[in-house]
């Protein structure tokens, strides 16, 4: 039985960058779109990808040469629920 290698880490922009490119994209694409993700349940699959790619979604996780840290997750929720509560609650 082979055992999977655990995929290397990708570096993440430093905290205050990250912030910056969340609230970006919470102020712009996210607004235009919270209505209705919020009151017609519209599943915001655009804006979880963006976060994704971007390294929102794992600042919690240890890096290489950090341990985890919850306060950029706690930031980065905060930034996307301040525009949009629903797509908060899923980060």
């Amino acid at each position: 039985m082979e055992v999977l290698k655990r995929p290397p880490t990708m570096p993440l922009p430093a905290d205050s960058s990250l912030i910056d490119a969340v609230r970006a994209l919470a102020d712009g694409p996210l607004t235009e779109l919270a209505s209705d993700i919020d009151r017609r349940g519209i599943y915001p699959e655009s804006i979880l990808q963006r976060l994704g790619e971007m390294g929102a979604l794992r600042t919690h996780m240890a890096r290489r040469d950090q341990p985890g840290d919850y306060g950029p997750a706690i930031q980065t929720m905060s930034e996307v629920s301040r525009v949009g509560g629903a797509t908060g609650f899923m980060v």
